[in-house]
């Protein structure tokens, strides 16, 4: 009964991980980089961050177009953006995401790892 509890989630929105290629324009100049992963809120991105925290930056996503991002953490190696989404760009955020290409793949299990976490569950 105890494993039936959903613990309090750290996050707004569940995360996929990809390597897709987004080109990515911040004020005058353009790059392209990998994503490391997507939601419907945000991205992390694989490239050093195109400008100060808070810059508006346009991505050009596949099977959504461009979207305006607010750059909201980063360092000389990935930065995170918050996507500023309109009602259309949601829409199609939401087409992509769960379409089925970033489907979860069946996980190992790993027993003395999985009863461990159930036993430190019940003794809360």
């Amino acid at each position: 009964m105890s494993a039936c509890i959903e613990l309090p989630r750290y996050r707004r929105e569940e995360r996929f991980a990809t390597s897709e290629i987004v080109r990515i324009c911040a004020d005058d100049h353009v790059v392209t980089a990998p994503l490391a992963d997507i939601s419907m809120s945000g991205a992390r991105i694989l490239a050093p961050r195109p400008g100060p925290m808070g810059t508006v930056v346009t991505l050009a996503l596949r099977q959504v177009g461009d979207i305006a991002a607010r750059i909201v953490d980063g360092s000389d190696r990935t930065f995170v953006v918050e996507f500023v989404a309109t009602d259309r760009t949601r829409d199609a955020l939401i087409r992509k995401l769960f379409s089925g290409q970033y489907g979860l793949r069946p996980r190992e299990v790993h027993w003395p790892g999985l009863l461990g976490a159930l036993v430190a569950r019940v003794l809360r």
